[in-house]
């Protein structure tokens, strides 16, 4: 194999290595603030989505010789380019700034390692078959690692809490049917409902994480905050259009078209 791409192959795997640790660590502080919790399928996407960032960061500090140097552009790089997400699918600046602190501190961390052990290594032009072999054993327990702690946990089963039922003001009147919606996943299931005016419809939280039904620009829904198990209903009693979202996670997004 040519210098040049074992070099390649020797610093991708670190690079992969470093961003697998990364998300082990990122999964851990997420998980320390219900209102710090994102939909699972976002660690699955930052490991191809970071690693693509990390190369790219690593390419425009390729030629960078300070070990620290080149770990802070690689980190900075992927943390930046992570936030951006954030940004866009609405979620709070607080939000947004804490963890562009936290993804560049984790993320320096080890990188910093990752490039100090590939130095030590000797000159990124003669990569030996040795190095490569223990970096791709790294990775491989890395990789081992990052599933047992982030994707294979099953999910925790909290007891039930009594559920809390508000009702709209104008309630004393008979409720001709009851729709439900259920919060599971981080989304509401279904998304987009048509009931008639009298209808009941009920929003109950089937996640860990807490979660809102809140209208958008109105204070016509606002369930508060809704933890595990708890429920939050509303009668509609006239036709109207209601966009909704939840205040935690603005990604999360529904409708409700009311009838006659």
């Amino acid at each position: 194999m040519h210098s040049k791409s074992k070099n390649y192959l020797f610093t991708g795997m670190l690079l992969l290595t470093a961003v697998l640790l990364f998300t082990i660590v990122d999964h851990y502080f997420h998980g320390l603030k219900a209102t710090w919790s994102v939909p699972d399928y976002y660690f699955k996407d930052k490991i191809p989505f970071g690693f693509f960032w990390a190369v790219v960061g690593y390419l425009i500090a390729r030629k960078v010789r300070s070990t620290p140097a080149k770990a802070l552009i690689v980190s900075g790089v992927v943390a930046t380019t992570l936030q951006v997400r954030y940004f866009l699918e609405g979620y709070p600046k607080s939000f947004v700034f804490i963890f562009l602190f936290l993804h560049f501190a984790i993320l320096f961390v080890f990188t910093f390692v990752m490039f100090a052990f590939a130095k030590k290594k000797g000159n990124e032009y003669e990569r030996s078959p040795k190095s490569i072999l223990i970096a791709f054993f790294i990775l491989i327990a890395v990789g081992f690692g990052t599933y047992y702690s982030v994707f294979s946990q099953p999910a925790v089963v909290e007891p039930d809490r009594p559920y809390r039922a508000p009702v709209s003001a104008t309630t004393k009147s008979a409720i001709a049917t009851e729709i439900v919606v259920h919060i599971k996943n981080f989304a509401f299931v279904p998304k987009a409902i048509a009931p008639k005016a009298g209808t009941k419809v009920t929003w109950i939280n089937d996640d860990s994480a807490p979660h809102t039904a809140t209208s958008d620009g109105t204070t016509l829904l606002d369930s508060g905050t809704l933890e595990k198990g708890q429920s939050f209903s509303f009668i509609f009693t006239k036709p109207l259009s209601v966009e909704y979202h939840c205040n935690f996670h603005p990604s999360m997004t529904g409708t409700v078209s009311v009838g006659n």
